[in-house]
């Protein structure tokens, strides 16, 4: 199946680039590498980076192994995983295309949505294996024949790119499926009118969302503003205002001069609505308000509103890994706001060890940009400096 060869290249890539950085230690940079290869310092960067998706040529692969002058059995090891990543990867390519002309898109899909939700081992190698599959089948197949597939793959993308951090992607996909949306006719779907609603105002939300985190607030909350006057939202109402409040309240408290008044109005409509079905958007909610009370200077209000500790949230159902370390770094705010470090750092270390187990770049980049050391400590402790000292330079 494409997913597994993709997902086995991806490993077998991790594996050879930690090899070759281990070997070099401190004995050589990547720019003098390239300069012995001739290749560019970039070049060497990206074969490098395990989560780039580029490999290099067998040539190339032979050159490397020479240049940082390893032991005999570990220049082997590394060749021996450079041509795995590279024989799998061709062999995911050519699978897809098999796989596209004798199954259906939606079938593909559900394998796609299986392999997302397969749990948080080697979840970061997976999202990429995603994201890839997802951009495979837009290329090889025709949106004419099934539109709101295609965008339910835009969605997916979007949704794997902005875990990822790549942001300017993600708007660009989000953005996609809105125009196919827009080109469509309500009518031609009666059979799925349900679900032409609900991708609809989707398509609205997951741009909503790409603007908040490229930190682009008004045009967030114009969005969300939008997608609160579509009749296909109203159709959906207990399901979408709660949702659709939720992203208007993080679009304003990122606003200057949002008031606490027009955030707890949002939070209390959507409870309204929500009606106790589904606790994690009425965990959301009360997290929004107590972000609005800690960037208002009221730390203590914010605390009926948050988990007291973050083994609190085990007790609520269906909590998945990036709402849980959502509202687990907004406790850590709370606790730091309060003077608490110890309590401050206890949220913080269970946020960021979901973030790592989970691949979640864009939350834990988040988390270092507000915490700063205190994060990057704990990052080196779980492995992570690396990524830590990177981000904190930029």
């Amino acid at each position: 199946m494409y997913l597994e060869d993709e997902q086995e290249a991806q490993l077998h890539k991790e594996i050879y680039a930690a090899l070759v950085r281990s070997a070099i230690g401190t004995r050589i940079t990547e720019a003098e590498l390239a300069r012995q290869l001739r290749v560019s310092t970039v070049y060497i960067t990206n074969i490098l980076d395990p989560f780039d998706r580029r490999l290099p040529g067998p040539e190339v692969a032979e050159q490397i192994v020479q240049a940082i002058r390893a032991d005999p059995e570990i220049r082997e090891t590394i060749l021996y995983h450079m041509a795995l990543a590279s024989e799998r990867r061709l062999r995911a390519h050519d699978g897809l295309r098999k796989e596209i002309t004798e199954r259906s898109a939606s079938e593909l899909m559900k394998d796609l949505r299986h392999m997302a939700n397969a749990g948080e081992h080697q979840a970061k190698a997976r999202y990429y294996a995603v994201r890839e599959a997802s951009s495979a089948l837009i290329r090889f197949s025709d949106p004419r024949l099934d539109a709101l597939t295609v965008v339910e793959l835009y969605s997916l993308l979007q949704h794997y790119e902005s875990i990822l951090n790549r942001h300017a992607d993600a708007l660009y996909h989000a953005k996609a499926a809105r125009y196919i949306m827009l080109g469509l006719d309500r009518a031609d779907y009666h059979r799925d009118a349900a679900k032409f609603d609900r991708l609809f105002v989707n398509t609205i939300r997951i741009e909503a969302v790409s603007y908040h985190n490229l930190g682009l607030f008004r045009e967030d909350l114009k969005c969300c503003r939008g997608a609160g006057d579509q009749p296909e939202m109203k159709r959906q109402k207990e399901y979408w205002i709660p949702r659709l409040n939720l992203d208007g309240m993080n679009a304003l408290i990122g606003i200057p001069r949002f008031t606490i008044q027009d955030i707890a109005a949002l939070a209390d409509q959507g409870k309204e609505f929500l009606k106790e079905r589904d606790p994690t958007v009425s965990l959301l909610l009360d997290r929004g308000v107590a972000d609005a009370y800690l960037r208002h200077g009221t730390p203590r209000k914010a605390i009926p509103r948050l988990p007291a500790q973050p083994s609190d949230l085990n007790r609520v159902p269906g909590v998945g890994a990036l709402d849980r370390t959502m509202i687990l770094k907004t406790g850590a705010r709370l606790q730091y706001s309060l003077g608490d470090r110890e309590a401050g750092e206890a949220f913080l270390r269970a946020a960021l060890k979901i973030n790592l187990d989970s691949g979640f770049e864009h939350q834990t980049s988040e988390i270092l940009s507000e915490f700063g050391a205190a994060a990057a400590r704990i990052l080196a402790e779980y492995g992570s400096g690396e990524f830590a000292n990177e981000q904190l330079k930029v």
